[in-house]
């Protein structure tokens, strides 16, 4: 199947689901007037909220046509509600409570006009923030603890691995803002000479599938494990910016991270993202791996971006993971048969979960653009990523028009190339085209 199908009229009967969902939760979302707004969930250490007079409710409506490279009863256009919603808001002196929530109603529909749907709630966060002392602070519930300065992959940040649930988007910044978050007990001690952070997981679950239930809390995902992480950030100057993290997980070997930020110019900023430790490496296609066969390896994403005078940031990243399959190992599975060819697609799926890369080496870049062409209310982004072992990429373009403060229109086209054996030529969306309202109240 190769023709490009248009996008459905907004009024068109498989589009009438998730409206009228998002619809009925609307006064949930109502019910929160007043709260404080949640801060920069990136932003380090613990901030104020800003008065502000929005509910921190987003509202969401898609249309999106696909173009598919083979015809086996996949959905061929889709609609898509979204109703997001984030506050926070105090309870007495120093603390508070935060609420981040997504809720997604998804309908498919074929060119037999067969129509499938799924509806997933995701609980991003839920805890509750005191200061316990001057400098200290304690958070309790389920949080997004979220670190690591690369764009496209983050190899420090240890608690990605199944947190995903709804992939709207394949922009790397959405994945993590869109997550689940894990349940722990977070203890952070800000000061002058740095600050310091750690996060204690208990195991919630013992589950060994993952509940795809609408309303599921997804513990399974979160907390199979108990973990703990220690972050040290010291303060090193206005142009350096490090820190030192340390995880451990039940039943795997401890990780080792740092993050490394040096703006060496006004407009040149240079950044570092490294994880080791011991871990097996992926499976060949001729044998699988054991705890035996663990050894130390190292990930990376190194890269740099760049502001120019007239207005675009372009951001170019390398990334690397030892554990992952050589080019030698790569192309032996790509010429592999059944039942081989079943096992490599149960790889591929794992690895997505997990946000892990496939080969070893990948190649990374982002345009972004603000206020785009001197049109104060035009954004325009776009990236890639490149698998260097068998030149296959996917690509997404995205252009942000910002009607009012509480509205914008959203155009959005991804597209995966290469060959047909290769990791993105063989995935079964060739492209897709999707145009979105979103409303902010």
């Amino acid at each position: 199947m190769h023709k490009l199908f248009w996008l459905r009229p907004w009024a068109r009967a498989s589009f009438v689901g998730p409206p009228l969902l998002v619809a009925a939760l609307l006064p949930w979302g109502l019910a929160a007037q007043g709260m404080e707004p949640l801060p920069d969930p990136l932003a380090l250490g613990v901030e104020a909220s800003a008065t502000d007079e929005r509910l921190g409710l987003k509202l969401e409506a898609w249309a999106q046509g696909m173009d598919l490279r083979r015809e086996a009863g996949e959905a061929e256009r889709l609609g898509r509600a979204v109703l997001d919603f984030r506050r926070e808001w105090p309870v007495g002196d120093g603390e508070r409570w935060v609420v981040s929530d997504r809720l997604e109603a998804v309908e498919y529909q074929g060119a037999a006009d067969r129509m499938d749907g799924t509806r997933r709630n995701a609980l991003r966060e839920l805890y509750f923030s005191a200061q316990a002392m001057p400098s200290w602070y304690v958070d309790a519930g389920r949080i997004n603890l979220r670190q690591g300065v690369g764009l496209g992959y983050n190899p420090s940040d240890y608690l990605r691995e199944n947190a995903v649930v709804m992939r709207s988007s394949q922009n790397p910044a959405a994945l993590r803002e869109n997550r689940l978050g894990a349940v722990m007990v977070r203890a952070q001690w800000l000061h002058d000479e740095g600050s310091a952070q750690l996060a204690v997981l208990p195991q919630l679950s013992d589950a060994d599938r993952f509940d795809d239930d609408t309303w599921a809390l997804g513990l399974e995902r979160t907390n199979r494990q108990g973990a703990a992480l220690l972050r040290l950030s010291p303060r090193t100057g206005e142009r350096l910016a490090v820190d030192f993290t340390a995880f451990a997980r039940d039943g795997d070997a401890p990780q080792m991270g740092s993050n490394l930020s040096w703006t060496a110019t006004d407009a040149l900023l240079l950044q570092l993202e490294w994880s080791g430790g011991r871990r097996a490496p992926l499976p060949t296609v001729n044998a699988g791996t054991t705890a035996a066969d663990e050894r130390w390896f190292n990930r990376l994403a190194a890269g740099a971006s760049w502001s120019s005078p007239w207005g675009p940031v372009l951001s170019l990243e390398q990334h690397y993971a030892g554990d992952a399959l050589s080019e030698a190992e790569w192309s032996a599975w790509r010429t592999a048969t059944r039942p081989a060819a079943g096992r490599l697609g149960a790889l591929r799926q794992d690895l997505q979960e997990r946000q892990d890369l496939l080969t070893r080496r990948y190649g990374f870049a982002r345009l972004g653009w603000d206020r785009a062409l001197d049109l104060a209310n035009l954004d325009l982004s776009a990236f890639v990523r490149r698998n260097t072992a068998d030149g296959s990429a996917f690509w997404q373009a995205e252009a942000v028009w910002h009607a009012s403060e509480r509205w914008d229109l959203g155009l959005q086209h991804t597209r995966s190339t290469g060959a047909d054996d290769s990791e993105f030529g063989a995935a079964p969306v060739r492209a897709t085209v999707a145009l979105y309202l979103r409303c902010f109240l």
